[in-house]
């Protein structure tokens, strides 16, 4: 547990004052066959386990990855947890959040689910037919698999947890990293800064 609260029974591992630092992997990247670019790569988790910002946060780097992205590319994927598209299956003002923030971008929004793929929003007055497409149907995968997915995924990629970000870290030196911060994890967020 990196900047864990509960010495002296844990190593103090982690980042900032009177810690030892993080445990690196120097490992070999399989190459995944999921999924071609470009994609963002979303892995938090929900609320309230991880306190109430979860949709928060999935919300706010949405639309930084639409407004750094879309001019770029026209057709976009962000890979997303279960977590996601259950929720949106299921809560109206997350759905009608997300369909405000991606109408201002593209011009249709799909998920893709393991079985079916699905339109959540479409433009009648097309100017472009560009398009973003949730992946539902990508996670959750072996951890080789998984650190591949970081690896080829576009430089911002959001995630939490110590062992995402270990591994991030440790493949992707380059990567810009968001990082959902769960409330007893502030100290090393905040020392990550």
């Amino acid at each position: 547990e990196y900047n864990g609260e509960f010495p002296p029974y844990t190593y103090p591992i982690g980042v900032g004052k009177d810690n030892l630092g993080i445990l690196f992997n120097n490992f070999k990247i399989k190459k995944q066959k999921l999924i071609k670019g470009p994609y963002a790569l979303v892995y938090i988790q929900p609320s309230p386990a991880w306190g109430p910002h979860s949709k928060y946060c999935f919300l706010s780097y949405l639309e930084m990855i639409c407004k750094k992205y879309s001019k770029k590319y026209n057709k976009f994927q962000i890979v997303i947890p279960d977590w996601i598209q259950e929720d949106l299956n299921n809560n109206d003002t997350f759905y009608y959040k997300i369909i405000k923030c991606i109408k201002k971008f593209y011009n249709k929004l799909i998920i893709k689910y393991p079985e079916e793929e699905k339109i959540l929003y479409e433009n009648d007055n097309k100017r472009s037919n560009s398009e973003l497409t949730l992946r539902a149907d990508i996670l959750p995968q072996k951890r080789e698999i998984f650190i591949s997915l970081m690896k080829d995924s576009i430089r911002d990629i959001l995630v939490t947890g110590d062992q995402s970000l270990t591994d991030i870290l440790s493949c992707c030196k380059r990567k810009r990293v968001w990082y959902q911060i769960a409330p007893w994890k502030q100290g090393l967020a905040r020392n990550l800064e």
